[in-house]
């Protein structure tokens, strides 16, 4: 029982880490300023969307707002 139990809390942590949004491929992928900011797997699922035509990806919620906050740091004055 008690390795069914923590399995399910594995599970339901997983559902927490795997929120994502859908952000638009055009207004990231090719603007080389959120290139220094933009983790990798971010940029892989841009460039796979690109490739494929695709106008919208998904991508891991927390990233994307870190590397949103990061670019907004990096932008100021």
């Amino acid at each position: 029982m008690r390795a069914r139990k923590n399995i399910y809390q594995q599970s339901n942590n997983q559902q927490s880490i795997d929120m994502t949004t859908k952000i638009k491929v055009n207004d990231y992928y090719g603007t080389p300023s959120y290139y220094s900011v933009m983790p990798r797997a971010i940029f892989d699922a841009l460039e796979v969307a690109a490739l494929n035509g695709e106008e919208y990806v998904d991508v891991e919620k927390d990233l994307f707002d870190k590397m949103l906050e990061d670019y907004n740091q990096k932008m100021k004055p």
